[in-house]
């Protein structure tokens, strides 16, 4: 074989030799960029997300009882409500507080979840199967029945709400991270840190916690469209976030009145275009993480 013929065979194509160089998170970020949805997901989050910090809250708050019920103009885009309160700058405002409650609860649904998971997960036994029943409990009653039960007897308000999402939403991120911890820590790596004096916490810490996150990322992009929507259901039927604190759930509260619904509608349909883009560009997002990480995914998606 000449000297040319075996400099070609030792040559890799660009796209061989990239794709055996680079790191999983690498190609993982790959495939996310290459999914169009997701991209077009992203994009809609970012503007929603920088245009709910932009929001004036004087302006959403203050009523003017000269202005009321005025439809959209070039002063009041969104026209504004029955008190007088600009409704563009209401639904900037009440963006921030339901994505805000959308990020809060996702974050006490993993932790507490995360942590109960990674117990029963790693030490089994009894202590698994008394957690798995609780799981077993709490996922016995429909969710927004429980909600709604709990809320009415704590009664509403935006803190409130955060954390009683949180702490209702842990059984799947809880069974998520059982199942990986179940399926790690059997794994040689695992062995040999417990061989080498590594405790119990920073063997799970370390070593088997950083491999489950793959479809903790997936829930949590998922789990916080799906906190905003319970939040906006709740303030929908006005056990939310309480006016006159605008959220996009209790500005569609005023969707309730037929008179709202058929003469002014600019004062509902805002909050509730903003309410289904973002949650549709959640769902392409979490659809887009899961594509990525998947190692069977097809690159170039």
């Amino acid at each position: 074989m000449s000297q040319q013929n075996l400099s070609q065979t030792l040559v890799l194509p660009r796209e061989e030799r990239r794709a055996t160089s680079d790191s999983p998170t690498a190609r993982a970020l790959r495939r996310f960029r290459h999914h169009r949805l997701a991209m077009i997901g992203l994009v809609i989050i970012v503007v929603l997300v920088i245009a709910a910090l932009l929001g004036s809250e004087e302006a959403a708050l203050s009523p003017d009882l000269r202005a009321r019920n005025l439809p959209p103009s070039l002063e009041h885009p969104f026209g504004t409500d029955r008190t007088g309160r600009d409704v563009f700058a209401r639904t900037l405002v009440g963006g921030r507080v339901s994505l805000s409650v959308g990020l809060v609860a996702v974050l006490c649904s993993l932790v507490v979840g995360t942590v109960l998971g990674a117990i029963a997960g790693y030490y089994q036994g009894l202590v698994d199967n008394v957690i798995m029943r609780l799981v077993d409990i709490v996922m016995c009653f429909p969710l927004i029945v429980l909600l709604l039960s709990v809320v009415a007897i704590l009664g509403p308000g935006i803190y409130k709400i955060m954390i009683i999402i949180g702490l209702l939403t842990w059984p799947t991120p809880c069974r998520i991270v059982r199942g990986q911890f179940l399926s790690l820590r059997q794994k040689e790596y695992v062995e040999a840190a417990r061989c080498i004096g590594m405790t119990d916490l920073q063997v799970a810490w370390r070593h088997i916690l950083p491999n489950a996150m793959a479809p903790l990322l997936v829930y949590a992009s998922l789990g916080v469209a799906t906190a905003v929507l319970l939040e906006a259901g709740l303030s929908y039927l006005g056990l939310g976030v309480q006016p006159p604190t605008p959220s996009w759930g209790n500005m569609l509260n005023t969707a309730r009145s037929i008179s709202t619904m058929e003469q002014t509608p600019w004062q509902w349909i805002p909050p509730g275009i903003c309410t289904v883009l973002f949650v549709l560009a959640v769902n392409f997002v979490g659809d887009g993480i899961r594509d990525a990480i998947d190692p069977r995914a097809v690159e170039g998606k």
